[in-house]
């Protein structure tokens, strides 16, 4: 899982029991080590989602090549996550 850290624990069982853990899934078979089931809850990085990934989850060099590349766009200032889990989530590699 990834970015989790906006949510309430109420919102991301939710969004685990309604999409997360309901959608297809392709899995590499039983012959690989590595194999592992992942979700990142931004979702489809549509604009809604943009302004989460800007506010919460977006790093500072990011945010300016970001500016640099697209300076009409207006994203949201930058903010602490409410949560912090996404730190207990295994890192990889996947």
């Amino acid at each position: 899982m990834q970015h989790t850290d906006h949510l309430s624990d109420r919102a991301l069982y939710t969004a685990l029991c309604e999409k997360g853990l309901r959608e297809e899934a392709i899995l590499p078979g039983t012959r690989s080590r590595t194999a592992a089931w992942f979700h990142d809850f931004i979702g489809s990085y549509g604009p809604e989602d943009m302004q989460i990934f800007h506010r919460y989850y977006e790093t500072p060099e990011s945010r300016a090549r970001h500016l640099a590349e697209y300076p009409n766009e207006k994203i949201p200032p930058r903010e602490s996550p409410p949560f912090s889990r996404d730190w207990r989530v295994p890192q990889g590699p996947f």
